[in-house]
């Protein structure tokens, strides 16, 4: 399985996609997964023709093709719980997840309530079932949440935990996608930390995080990696750290993580690249320094790529 962070296909990545076209996001994606079963992403903009803008500053809106696009290169699994996904109000988040299915995406993390909105979505490969599970960790702009409303899911430790469960019973890997953090902080708070453990806890296999759109180191815990922000992977933000990305493959033997491959990534023209030299030293020493980082059985350099084998 592959992860990656925020795809943006709106503002200054929509000049790229006017003059290159929307294949320009991805053209070294095939190259930096190599072969891979399927590719998950965090989507921060709706996907609408419809629906009305809430009023908050920042309103993304993503060409409505992008779902041909996100499946022509694997990215077949896509977290819609954020604080963009629902920016064109409930009727923009419904007409989102229905472009996406169109083109056979698995959207999660949302859904008719907040019991639903948590419960797992199923992927399954070649026998092998995989469920996702989607929650933005912070009150929203723009709107009043109403928890039996169709929206996106929000963070409840008690429906978090049942949606887990249902998870647990029904497939062969969990997986949870976590909005969370403070944007451009390198590292976790204690409260991500808390979270993600309780995840693991509760039976999740592993934590993926998102939204602060820098890297924020990783951490095995139990034998499982959380991941606390891969940072941006297609978006048009200039500050160099925000540019930083990384690329991660997660290994599945057996039923469980077996090793973590991180490929380091830079952001030119919000088109990520493998990143190089002195850059991707740096890139991988962000992530996998932090005194947080223990608990693997190895690690590994295969030129700039890192290779954790997990216990």
């Amino acid at each position: 399985m592959g992860f990656v962070g925020d795809i943006l296909p709106d503002r200054g990545v929509k000049a790229v996609i006017r003059a290159e076209g929307l294949d320009a996001l991805f053209r070294h994606l095939p190259a930096i997964a190599g072969r891979v079963d399927l590719i998950a992403a965090n989507l921060e903009a709706a996907v609408a023709e419809t629906g009305t803008p809430l009023g908050k500053t920042f309103r993304f809106n993503s060409p409505t093709d992008i779902g041909a696009y996100l499946a022509k290169y694997g990215i077949t699994a896509v977290n819609l719980a954020n604080n963009h996904a629902v920016d064109y109000g409930r009727a923009g988040l419904a007409a989102t997840a229905a472009n996406l299915v169109k083109y056979g995406i698995t959207p999660f993390g949302y859904g008719e309530g907040q019991k639903q909105a948590t419960s797992p979505r199923f992927v399954e490969v070649n026998g092998f079932r995989i469920a996702f599970i989607g929650a933005v960790c912070f009150p929203l702009e723009g709107y009043v949440y109403l928890p039996d409303r169709f929206d996106v899911a929000r963070w409840d430790a008690d429906s978090i935990a049942a949606g887990i469960a249902k998870a647990r019973r029904e497939a062969d890997l969990v997986v949870v996608s976590l909005h969370w953090g403070v944007e451009f902080m390198p590292h976790p708070t204690v409260t991500q930390q808390k979270m993600a453990r309780f995840c693991l806890e509760r039976g999740a296999d592993l934590v993926v995080g998102h939204h602060p759109h820098v890297l924020q180191g990783m951490e095995i815990y139990r034998g499982k990696p959380i991941f606390y922000s891969l940072g941006n992977f297609i978006f048009d933000q200039r500050y160099d750290p925000a540019r930083e990305s990384v690329f991660v493959k997660v290994a599945i033997e057996g039923g469980r993580p077996t090793t973590v491959e991180i490929v380091p990534l830079y952001i030119t023209d919000c088109i990520p690249a493998p990143a190089k030299g002195g850059r991707a030293r740096k890139i991988l020493h962000n992530l996998l320094v932090p005194a947080r980082m223990a608990g693997f059985k190895a690690i590994t350099y295969q030129g700039t790529r890192a290779v954790l084998s997990l216990p």
